[in-house]
């Protein structure tokens, strides 16, 4: 750690997306990071219809950053202390296949990190969480909360 950096101070209703580094001493806030990344891709689109999907890729790819476990994994990560790894690229991938319809979207934006899957892949493997019948509806709930969190952020 960084005798520059500060000491993390978890604030309540503020999420991060990354911990700092030695190029960016502070801890980068989730929703600046979104909105960003958002603007910055919405420029690639050549209409309105492909900058808006754009953007909504944009702000749904790191969406499971909204966790809680996620957030006291990026602290333990900053402390160089051991976490499990929380997966959060699922969750805006499966925002954007169910609420959106868009199964481009979701492959994009479950493989921002681990590389593109394959179409049945995603259906069959990733997405295999969010039919079980038992944990359907909760799982439901946890994305429309994650969803609710960034927009209101």
């Amino acid at each position: 750690m960084s005798s520059e950096v500060t000491e993390y101070k978890p604030q309540p209703n503020i999420f991060y997306a990354h911990t700092p580094t030695d190029n960016n001493p502070a801890w980068h806030k989730l929703c600046q990071h979104l909105l960003g990344v958002a603007k910055l891709t919405s420029e690639w689109g050549r209409n309105s219809e492909e900058q808006n999907l754009l953007r909504i890729i944009a702000i749904l790819h790191d969406l499971g950053k909204y966790q809680t476990d996620f957030q006291e994994y990026l602290k333990a990560s900053y402390e160089g202390q051991s976490h499990h790894s929380v997966p959060h690229a699922v969750w805006g991938a499966y925002a954007a296949y169910s609420c959106f319809e868009s199964v481009e979207a979701a492959l994009v934006i479950d493989g921002h990190h681990a590389g593109i899957p394959d179409k049945s892949t995603l259906a069959q493997q990733h997405f295999e969480r969010f039919k079980n019948p038992e944990t359907q509806e909760d799982d439901m709930k946890k994305m429309m909360s994650l969803l609710d969190i960034c927009v209101h952020e």
